[in-house]
Parts: structure tokens; sequence; C-alpha cells
């Protein structure tokens, strides 16, 4: 649940810099490339940058790659050194800053694919699992039947909404959004027609 949250306010500080944000040019002072072994096993790959721009009259310093760390794109480590390579010290580079904050900027404003992923995919499990929870229980299928129905249609398209602020593509939309809608179709095809176990959740004609 924090996952989907922290992406969610990820998702709109995205929408607000693609929007509001001015694009200035900047100073690269130095980057480089750092591994970070996870907890688990394996690692990821971290450019660490700092950058500065001219921020009223004076002139700003920073090392913030996007506008939240859980928005920085994620890339493998050839892509990584690639990037760094292509922006070494003292080099121009393209800063989005907050015209209501100067120092507030961020080098990258497009949504990271983790910021995709909180947006959709767990609202899919969610929902597509609560359906199922709910049928296997033989709960009454009336009133549960319509609160499941209207929450899963209003968190997909309050997912849909943020994503479109955000600036995710169409293309992404349409395929997870596509899955989104086909699963939970599915599921409450399987309820009513009685290939899941328990009572019918949706049944059409059902009273409460």
């Amino acid at each position: 649940m924090a996952f989907v949250v922290m992406g969610c306010l990820a998702a709109f500080q995205c929408g607000y810099a693609q929007r509001h944000f001015a694009k200035v040019r900047g100073t690269m002072v130095s980057s480089s490339v750092s591994y970070h072994r996870g907890s688990k096993g394996g690692g990821s790959y971290r450019r660490d940058v700092e950058y500065s721009y001219p921020c009223g009259l004076s002139i700003c310093d920073s090392r913030d790659m996007a506008v939240s760390s859980m928005a920085v794109q994620t890339l493998g480590a050839s892509e990584s050194y690639d990037w760094v390579a292509k922006h070494p010290a003292g080099s121009s580079i393209d800063v989005y800053v907050d015209p209501n904050n100067p120092r507030h900027s961020a080098l990258e404003v497009e949504p990271s694919s983790g910021v995709v992923m909180a947006l959709t995919f767990p609202m899919i499990h969610a929902i597509v699992g609560l359906t199922l929870v709910l049928g296997t229980l033989g709960l009454p299928s009336g009133l549960i039947g319509r609160l499941v129905w209207r929450s899963w249609l209003a968190v997909g398209l309050l997912g849909l909404l943020v994503a479109l602020y955000a600036g995710i593509s169409m293309g992404v939309l349409a395929l997870v959004y596509g899955i989104y809608f086909g699963l939970g179709f599915g599921t409450s095809w399987l309820i009513k027609r009685g290939k899941l176990k328990g009572r019918t959740l949706l049944r059409s004609g059902s009273t409460n």
C-alpha cells in the first residue's frame, strides 16, 4: 500500500514538474556511477550528479536527479555509464527548476518505471484479489456486489487520471489498463458463472 501511495505522490510531482517547472541551461559539476547492493541480494546502479544552474541573481547547486527518489529513472550498468559519458563535468545540461522555489530542481521530470508500476500493477492484483476473496467467502451479493464494482471502477479511473497527469505514454496505459479491465471482467465472469468456489457476488438481479 505504501508503495502505491508513494507512486501516486511521485506521479503528481512529475506531472506538476512537466507543466510548471522552467527549463534552464545548467553546468554539470561532477557525474559518476555507483553500485548499491540490495539487502536480499542483487543491486542497482545509480547516477551520482552535482550540477549548477542560474536561479534569480545567483547560482544554485543541486544533486537531485528527479523530483523525488522514486521518480529517478532506473538504468542498467551500460546505460548508466553511457549517460555519465555524455554528461561529463563541465558540460551543459537541461535543468528543470520550480519557479516558486528556485532551489528545487531536477534533471528528469518524466515518470520512472517504478512510478508506472506503482500506479497500475498493484491495483490489478488488489482489486482482482478482493473480488476473488469476497466471492469465495460467499457474502451477500447485492450491496457488496455493487460496492465491489463501483470501487473497482473508481480505483481504475483514479489511477488512469493520475497516470495521464503524470504524462505516462498512451501506449503503456492502453496495455496496462487493457490487462486491468480484462482481468477484472474475466474474474467477475467466472464468479458469475460459478466457475469459482463460493456464492456468486455479482449475480444479476440479486437483492440486498
